[in-house]
């Protein structure tokens, strides 16, 4: 599967930085930091509420048995969260870490969201 996004959103008023590693049949293939800003009133808005992005560079985005960890500057490596990226039967995915939650107030904690219907791919359609 190809890796084609990988970004952070900050939904919370507190900056993060988060880490990410990527393993590719247990090697490790990638490891990256980025500084997240805290989510106000002069970033772009969703809804009633307001988000701060960051997106790591340079991860791996030929085809590979991928998964996928990443931590808050909160967390331990082990206490963040994983995707492994063979359980899915799709050619690409676009990656985005949540922190928090613009619909209710989960605090700083991170998750998950993915998408198989890469951009790519939906070029090739229309």
């Amino acid at each position: 599967m190809r890796l084609e996004q990988l970004q952070v959103v900050n939904y919370v008023q507190k900056s993060h930085t988060v880490s990410v590693e990527i393993t590719d049949d247990d090697e490790r293939v990638y490891h990256d930091s980025v500084e997240v800003p805290s989510a106000d009133e002069d970033t772009a808005g969703w809804g009633n509420d307001t988000w701060s992005d960051g997106a790591f560079e340079d991860y791996p985005t030929e085809a590979g048995a991928y998964m996928i960890r990443t931590w808050l500057d909160t967390q331990s490596r082990d206490e963040g969260r994983t995707i492994d990226l063979r359980e899915y039967e799709h050619d690409c995915v676009e990656m985005r870490g949540l922190i928090g939650d613009p619909r209710m107030d989960l605090g700083s904690t991170l998750s998950i969201w993915r998408s198989f219907g890469c951009s790519a791919e939906r070029e090739e359609t229309e």
